[in-house]
């Protein structure tokens, strides 16, 4: 297929990975090139994990990467990772990063860069992209797909605690983990998913000593309560113009069929 288009997608995580891969499989009318410097792609933070006990939080029939084969995530698990998965199984993270992994395996000829964006110029319709090797990509559209920023880090810690390794900024680097005691006492500042993943990762390596959660309300996570399916799209007609209204919408939706399963 010629074209004169360019689509540049910084960022080879499960965004990047599938924004590229159903652009190509939709027959996009462009040249997509995937910026990203790692070697494997779909990956990304989230799915880079060496656990296999961080797990989905979506079941695996219910997070298929093509919406028009809903069962595409579920039958690939069944034949590349356990026979015995089925739909209410929460697959393993890493296991997910793999699957989306396979799926840009079978993109012919995909133009990746394995290097990364360090500049920016638009100028008309077309944004000019400087690369840390010393090229440029001149692209008509550009998709940024760099994932989650790092949190804030915590004010108030001094220098001490953070050059020695005391204070660990980080839950998903391999040093937060490699020389802390069996026996130390762990404090967590928060106690959502990411603490979970942490208390799963921190038993997986041997960790034994007590730990703390320190949380604003006092709740963890909770298990996917039943439900049952909406009979009808939670906004009919126009949708709303704030974004805020339509989540608005979807929660009542939501609410009003978990009263019902109720």
């Amino acid at each position: 297929m010629k074209t004169n288009k360019t689509i540049a997608i910084i960022g080879g995580g499960v965004s990047g990975a599938l924004t590229t891969y159903h652009l190509i499989r939709r027959g996009a009318q462009a040249k997509v090139i995937l910026i990203d410097p790692r070697a494997n792609l779909g990956f990304g933070l989230a799915y880079s994990t060496p656990s296999y006990r961080h797990l989905l939080n979506v079941p695996a029939g219910k997070i298929s990467a093509l919406p028009d084969q809903p069962n595409h995530f579920l039958d690939w698990l069944q034949k590349n990772y356990d026979a015995r998965m089925t739909e209410t199984d929460f697959a393993p993270r890493a296991v997910f990063g793999r699957y989306i992994h396979s799926l840009l395996k079978t993109v012919p000829n995909l133009d990746h860069r394995q290097t990364t964006v360090f500049d920016c110029h638009v100028a008309g319709e077309q944004a000019t992209l400087d690369l840390a090797d010393g090229t440029k990509i001149v692209a008509d559209a550009v998709v940024l797909a760099t994932g989650n920023f790092d949190s804030a880090p915590l004010r108030g810690v001094a220098e001490g605690p953070v050059s020695n390794g005391t204070y660990c900024h980080s839950a998903w680097k391999q040093s937060t983990y490699a020389n802390l005691s069996p026996d130390a006492a762990v404090a967590l500042i928060g106690s959502g998913l990411t603490a979970v993943d942490v208390v799963l990762r921190l038993r997986e390596l041997g960790h034994q000593g007590q730990i703390l959660a320190i949380t604003r309300n006092g709740a963890f996570p909770t298990r996917h309560a039943s439900y049952g399916a909406l009979n009808e799209p939670p906004v009919t007609g126009a949708p709303p113009a704030r974004a805020r209204e339509l989540l608005h919408a979807v929660h009542q939706a939501i609410k009003a069929v978990w009263i019902g399963v109720r």
